[in-house]
């Protein structure tokens, strides 16, 4: 039911969503962080609120697309991600 719901949300109330999830994420103790590995220099960064909320948009979406009730990969508090 609930990703039926947000498949049907106005693109801005889908935005302020992410933004929330991120929100919360980040504010966790010990706080989330949304990571990007890079190979240039061999570390993990921090993306960034904007990058984080846009990755989180697109793991909401591909998660109300599917049938599976596994969260999204790499999205899990701490989690680090190659995109």
């Amino acid at each position: 039911a609930n990703k039926r719901i947000y498949l049907e949300l106005p693109k801005e109330q889908k935005k302020l969503v992410s933004a929330s999830i991120v929100k919360a994420i980040r504010g966790q103790n010990p706080p989330g962080r949304f990571l990007k590995f890079d190979h240039h220099t061999g570390t993990w960064a921090d993306v960034g609120d904007s990058k984080a909320t846009a990755k989180t948009s697109e793991a909401l979406a591909n998660a109300a697309n599917t049938s599976s009730t596994t969260p999204a990969a790499g999205f899990a508090s701490g989690a680090k991600t190659d995109n």
